[in-house]
């Protein structure tokens, strides 16, 4: 990783996970200087209050660069410095070197849901495991803790698996494969095979979960083989089990087959597996009921953030819908989900930055934002019903996460009740 001549590090992007790359670094005693840049000036502020250097532009001494999954590699600064033979290594691969074995989870939808699955299931059956990576945790931020997990569930996005991943991966599963990020990759073929490159990283023994609908894969001509092996379908057999309401629906059961082929391939017993699906209570900001008042249910769903999971959402709800739809645009088609809509013979609302397209698209009315939105679809529901947070978009108009904007669905679904 080192050129000869050149010893610095330079981390890319002041967020999460490179200030937990810093952090690392000095953890580890490394006695190589040190810089951190971005070109947020605030977050590079912050950087600098926690006692990091502020990067000079000089590349002449740096021997790699940490980069941030958050900035695209099609910014000049990628190309300068591999330009001035900087290599450019991921968050994840850095600190690899002090992580045990990993499984890891891509895909469009469903990730986080088939992470959490597995790192329960493998907890249940008395082994330390820990869930990092796209999902809340920095992989630097593991690292070097002292409690010595034998497996880390790391689960990755797009942007995580652009630069070659470097941890020991003994299994990988490829959730689904549906468009997403369109406003990142020059299309969508170009983000599938991101999201495919985890397979062709896979040592022979390990072990690899493909999608069940494989329409998307088998349309990729340049995908390259899979390294390691496909996994033994585990469909028939978690079909007959019972599951609580987080995993209701076909995606719910795709999730939990994918999850337990994975744990029985590392070793859970089907007894564990079983009791995990019976007791899985979901994750927050993802189909989560988050209360009925004035005779109206709340759902929020904020973790939809494209039309693929927007449609499955919307799905798994029954009786008259309002579904709230909007945020920042990721330069989706919405006439898919325009047609769900319409099927189903719901209502919608449409909201922020990207509420015109919405509107166009579904012929609903559009809004301000979230609050208006959420009052509205409750007048729209005087007998009773759901009004559904799945809004097929980024939430970066108008709150910081997906996190932030289901919280003040919830906040507003609330607040409702008590006017």
């Amino acid at each position: 990783m080192v050129e000869s001549g050149r010893q610095g590090v330079l981390i890319v992007g002041c967020g999460r996970s490179g200030l937990a790359a810093a952090r690392l670094h000095v953890r580890r005693g490394d006695p190589r200087p040190l810089w951190v840049y971005d070109d947020d000036e605030a977050a590079q502020q912050r950087a600098q209050e926690q006692g990091f250097d502020v990067w000079s532009g000089e590349s002449a001494d740096i021997a790699f660069a940490v980069w941030s999954p958050g900035i695209p590699l099609s910014i000049a600064l990628a190309s300068d410095l591999r330009a001035a033979g900087v290599c450019l290594v991921s968050e994840l691969s850095f600190a690899a070197p002090d992580l045990p074995q990993s499984i890891v989870v891509t895909g469009t939808n469903g990730k986080s849901t088939v992470c959490e699955l597995i790192t329960e299931m493998i907890r249940a059956s008395g082994l330390k495991v820990a869930c990092i990576g796209n999902v809340g945790t920095p992989a630097s931020d593991m690292a070097l803790n002292g409690n010595h997990y034998e497996w880390v569930v790391v689960e990755c996005s797009s942007y995580q698996l652009e630069l070659k991943l470097e941890l020991d991966v003994r299994a990988a599963v490829l959730t689904n494969l549906a468009p997403d990020h369109l406003d990142r990759y020059p299309g969508v073929e170009d983000y599938y095979l991101t999201k495919w490159s985890i397979f062709e990283q896979l040592h022979g023994d390990a072990g690899a979960v493909l999608p069940y609908d494989l329409t998307a894969v088998d349309r990729l001509e340049r995908r390259g083989p899979i390294g390691g092996r496909a996994l033994p379908d585990a469909m028939t057999d978690v079909a007959e089990w019972q599951r609580s309401d987080a995993l209701a629906g076909e995606a719910g059961l795709e999730n939990l087959a994918q999850s337990a082929a994975v744990a029985r391939f590392v070793g859970v017993d089907t007894p564990v597996m079983r009791r995990v699906a019976l007791e899985f209570s979901g994750l927050p900001h993802r189909a989560q009921r988050v209360g009925e008042w004035l005779g109206v249910t709340y759902v929020d769903d904020s973790k939809a953030t494209n039309v693929a999971a927007a449609i499955a959402s919307l799905q798994r709800v029954d009786g008259d819908v309002v579904v709230l739809l909007g945020g920042a645009g990721k330069g989706e088609d919405y006439a898919l989900l325009a047609q769900c809509i319409e099927e189903m013979g719901a209502q919608a609302i449409c909201f922020g930055a990207e509420a015109s397209r919405l509107a166009e698209a579904t012929g609903a009315p559009q809004v301000v934002d979230l609050a208006t939105a959420t009052e509205s679809a409750r007048r729209r529901l005087p007998e009773g019903g759901t009004v559904l947070l799945a809004p097929a978009c980024a939430s970066f108009d108008a709150y910081s996460s997906y996190v932030e904007r289901g919280k003040h669905f919830a906040a507003l679904a609330s607040g409702q009740a008590q006017s």
